[in-house]
């Protein structure tokens, strides 16, 4: 009975799995991409060891907030970057 849970298991995941990364529009992520995206939330303080099943959705979607105004800031930065220096931004076009 354990192993027909196993088998059942093992054919249910990857389908789960698929379905929710071929419905975003970008097509399936790497393993490098997932372990990056982990790195990049734990910069902005979530901690997956500290998280728990009544906390986890808060903590996460937080990190992701904190992470989207990190990425924002940093894109703000380099156009006023660009925007200082004028010969830099006629190359980068």
């Amino acid at each position: 009975m354990l192993r027909a849970a196993v088998v059942s298991m093992m054919a249910i995941v990857p389908a789960v799995s698929f379905a929710q990364s071929a419905g975003n529009g970008n097509g399936p992520v790497t393993r490098a991409q997932v372990s990056q995206e982990l790195i990049d939330l734990e910069s902005v303080g979530y901690n997956p060891s500290a998280a728990n099943n009544a906390t986890y959705p808060d903590d996460v979607e937080l990190a992701m907030r904190r992470l989207a105004e990190k990425r924002a800031s940093r894109k703000s930065g380099s156009a006023r970057n660009r925007s200082r220096n004028p010969v830099m931004a006629t190359r980068l076009r």
